[in-house]
């Protein structure tokens, strides 16, 4: 490896270059951008300007930083969770809300607009669903005879992520209805980063997983992390000619962040890679 700083340009995906970053023991530093290399940000490859060529002794690998757009859709057909039924009093309707990515309150307008557009008058005061953060969970007020399915019959998971069971909520009528579970607005509580340079082990099952993060910020924020204390995983070769990072959900399945025909320049992730050699 030439221990001078490379210094090839964003478009070969390598945003800050290959540089050793001390003598002893030898470390490198490498940043992969999904933008730089026009690739989705669940999953990109970037082919690097110069190998790595990591020989000498054994070598390990940590995430040192890693920022993406919290974009992912906690309401869509594929969570099956957009529909709900409700009774106004007179008829039954069925909403169906649009898919997107919703905190409590934001879920909450989505519902009562959705219920404005089907009736032909104003019942906001008679179907009112509100958040108690003090328990993380969702209470509903029914007035005036309506009633609310947000299982839709049992076709629809509105209600495991409202924290309310299935079936037909009618009463007590004036009464604040608390959801009997805790409310889920994400199915994703973590995501994992893969990164193909490193071999690790997850139940004596080998894998690439190099960090798991859990997002703590609301839908469409920046969500950054560098970790302070990195974990390093041992790397499965000694010439490392090109990384591929793969962002998946805590059950491994791809995490889509819904970036419409220009994913790579609507919602980049970058990550940030240390390279160590341990021996």
């Amino acid at each position: 490896m030439d221990p001078r700083v490379l210094t090839q340009a964003v478009r070969d995906g390598v945003r800050d270059g290959l540089k050793p970053a001390g003598e002893a023991p030898p470390t490198y530093f490498v940043t992969l951008s999904s933008s730089a290399v026009q690739q989705p940000a669940n999953r990109f490859t970037t082919a690097l300007p110069s190998a790595l060529e990591l020989s000498g002794g054994r070598w390990s690998c940590a995430l040192v930083g890693v920022a993406l757009w919290w974009t992912a859709f906690n309401v869509n057909a594929a969570s099956r969770n957009t529909d709900f039924d409700f009774y106004d009093g007179t008829s039954w309707h069925t909403g169906s809300l649009r898919p997107g990515s919703y905190n409590a309150i934001a879920l909450i307008q989505a519902i009562y607009d959705e219920i404005a557009t089907l009736t032909s008058t104003t019942i906001a005061d008679s179907i009112t669903l509100t958040v108690d953060e003090s328990v993380l969970g969702f209470y509903l007020v029914l007035k005036d005879g309506c009633e609310v399915d947000f299982s839709a019959g049992g076709s629809s998971r509105l209600n495991i992520m409202l924290g309310f069971a299935a079936g037909v909520i009618s009463g007590p009528q004036d009464e604040r209805i608390y959801a009997p579970n805790q409310a889920n607005i994400s199915d994703i509580s973590s995501l994992q980063i893969r990164c193909s340079a490193v071999q690790s082990y997850t139940n004596g099952i080998p894998g690439s997983t190099l960090y798991t993060v859990t997002p703590s910020v609301g839908p469409g924020a920046l969500y950054a992390v560098n970790p302070a204390y990195p974990v390093f995983v041992p790397v499965g070769g000694t010439s490392i000619s090109s990384i591929s990072i793969e962002i998946v959900d805590q059950d491994g399945r791809p995490v889509d962040f819904n970036c419409g025909d220009f994913p790579f320049e609507t919602n980049p992730a970058s990550v940030s890679l240390l390279f160590r050699r341990d021996s």
